[in-house]
């Protein structure tokens, strides 16, 4: 019997670190604020547009209009992966708009959902944004003040 408790306390510490280990394997590695890698792309000129593809981030920042790169960003480090060059000859956001860093350190504060995909159109910020649970969020910024103008996609839409 004594023999019978000591294999049961081996067995039963066998299998709790085994699911320790497959549920460190498994853990994802988060993803580090868009916010701040916006910010440190805001130093090499003014961002246009975001978008989220596959395993990174694609933005577009120009130093004037018809001028600009498009970085491509590792979402956990935040680190450049690489660059081209493009000619945009898209609206920039005027001079006194907040920096976009900003913009989307409020919303990121707001726990809205992952933002997807900006874009500066119309002379507002197009944000889309993915909730946890419901519709896709299409959320219209001043950018000057930065307050929501309008928002698409139903009930999971902030209070304007």
């Amino acid at each position: 019997m004594h023999k019978k408790t000591i294999l049961n306390v081996i067995l039963g510490a066998s299998l709790s670190l085994g699911a320790s280990v497959v549920a460190m394997a498994v853990t994802p590695v988060s993803d580090k604020p868009l916010s701040a890698i916006l910010q440190s792309v805001e130093k090499q000129g003014t961002v246009s547009s975001v978008e989220r593809e596959r395993n990174r981030w694609e933005v577009l920042v120009c130093q004037r209009r018809g001028s600009c790169s498009e970085l491509y960003l590792d979402p956990v480090t935040g680190k450049e992966l690489r660059r081209q060059r493009e000619a945009s000859f898209d609206r920039l956001p005027p001079a006194d708009a907040k920096p976009l860093s900003a913009i989307v350190a409020a919303l990121e504060q707001r726990n809205l959902g992952n933002i997807v995909e900006i874009d500066f159109d119309d002379r507002v910020w197009e944000i889309d944004v993915l909730p946890e649970e419901g519709r896709r969020l299409e959320l219209y910024v001043d950018p000057v003040s930065g307050a929501i103008t309008r928002c698409r996609g139903g009930a999971g839409c902030p209070a304007i």
